[in-house]
């Protein structure tokens, strides 16, 4: 059975969109480490990039720095597990963080329903300056 020719969707105008979307795809699992020889950054080097751009962000604004703040606060978290097979944190788990606390921070009726019933003391630790959402925060 011949082949027929590849065509990307964003080439492809919408009228051409449905044959390429409902053909069948494969998904392939790399190993972990398989990544290096094609040059994709590891973990280890997007965290580095990641806090260096945090830092960088929170200086040119005159900002606290979120982004470590929250890496710290992982890595408390974390280590109160004591001994034994725990994650840690990395960019994943800080951006995992970051999206949980936006939606925590999203008002009705589109947030979590539970910040109204646990309140948002927890979040005292942060500083975030008076603008758009700091209303969300009070």
């Amino acid at each position: 059975m011949p082949h027929a020719p590849v065509r990307h969707i964003r080439d492809s105008g919408r009228a051409n969109w449905e044959p390429i979307i409902s053909k069948k795809r494969l998904l392939v699992v790399l190993d972990a480490g398989s990544s290096i020889p094609l040059s994709v950054p590891s973990v280890a080097d997007i965290d580095r990039m990641m806090r260096s751009w945090g830092e960088e962000w929170s200086h040119q604004r005159r900002l606290p720095n979120y982004f470590q703040g929250a890496w710290d606060a992982a890595e408390r978290y974390y280590g109160t597990s004591g001994k034994g097979v725990h994650p840690s944190a990395s960019f994943e788990t800080v951006l995992g963080e970051f999206l949980g606390l936006a939606n925590w921070l999203t008002p009705a009726p589109c947030g979590n329903a539970l910040r109204d019933l646990v309140g948002l003391s927890a979040l005292s630790a942060l500083a975030f300056p008076p603008g758009l959402y700091a209303g969300t925060i009070a």
